[in-house]
């Protein structure tokens, strides 16, 4: 077997992110709904790509703090070429990886969501069909493109304690996920949720 990597592009190319939740953290004040966060970005790390020549997906667990909606996420993504897609997962309960086909997906004209200067914005993902969740329910959010998108990275270590970053990527065999931190350090990926009661 080949050895599992993630692949990392430098900050000047455009892509996208996909990550992981988990942990209650306190929300920001005045921002109404957001749940769980983990906002950190390292912009001197550059970006993990989303798709490309690895198609590479890239997903976030997290760990839903209240009961109600999940009706947004956002996250600091890019694309060069091609759609962003934006998916909800479950998660498996033994292994911690995302599992199944989405509960809810939105498609993100590229186009849309062009690389940004040096300080990468946290774009909004509104779902369309909202997932309900409960304290304590994990979800993936799942990230990947035909294209080429890319997500800013997270800081090194695991600041989000609700979850973990996990990436699927060529030449490893399709649909086998493996941890984000394997090789970088860097246990999460940038994001935000929002669940409203």
């Amino acid at each position: 077997m080949t050895t599992p990597r993630i692949v990392v592009r430098s900050a000047c190319l455009i892509g996208l992110v996909a990550l992981s939740l988990g942990g209650c953290i306190p929300p920001m004040p005045g921002v109404t709904g957001l749940d769980q966060q983990q906002t950190t970005v390292d912009a001197s790390a550059g970006t993990s790509a989303i798709g490309g020549g690895s198609q590479q997906i890239l997903a976030q667990v997290v760990t839903s703090g209240r009961a109600g909606r999940l009706t947004e996420v956002r996250l600091p993504v890019a694309c060069s070429s091609g759609n962003l897609i934006v998916e909800i997962r479950y998660v498996s309960s033994t292994t911690g990886e995302p599992v199944g086909t989405a509960v809810s997906a939105e498609t993100i004209a590229g186009g849309t969501i062009p690389a940004p200067g040096t300080t990468p914005p946290f774009r909004r993902v509104q779902l369309s069909v909202p997932v309900w969740v409960g304290v304590g329910d994990r979800l993936a959010i799942v990230l990947s493109s035909a294209g080429q998108c890319a997500i800013w990275s997270g800081p090194v270590g695991d600041p989000y304690p609700g979850g973990h970053a996990w990436f699927d990527a060529r030449p490893n065999a399709p649909h086998v996920w493996v941890r984000a931190n394997v090789g970088t350090g860097r246990d999460d990926l940038p994001f935000q949720t929002f669940v409203v009661p």
